[in-house]
């Protein structure tokens, strides 16, 4: 019986540990990738500004 109780312990926090592991993961690259677009925008404005002045 504690045999079987351990064994069901260790895949229950194996399931959670892959759980939340998935969810850092996605959370990480959710965020990494709207940083990443932010800076891309940014940019691109700035390029665009700076082009415009230049032909001015």
């Amino acid at each position: 019986m504690t045999a079987m109780m351990k064994t069901v312990m260790e895949t229950m926090v194996k399931a959670v540990m892959k759980t939340v592991m998935e969810t850092i993961v996605t959370a990480t690259m959710t965020a990494l990738s709207s940083c990443i677009i932010k800076l891309f925008l940014n940019a691109n404005r700035h390029h665009r500004v700076r082009f415009e002045t230049g032909n001015i």
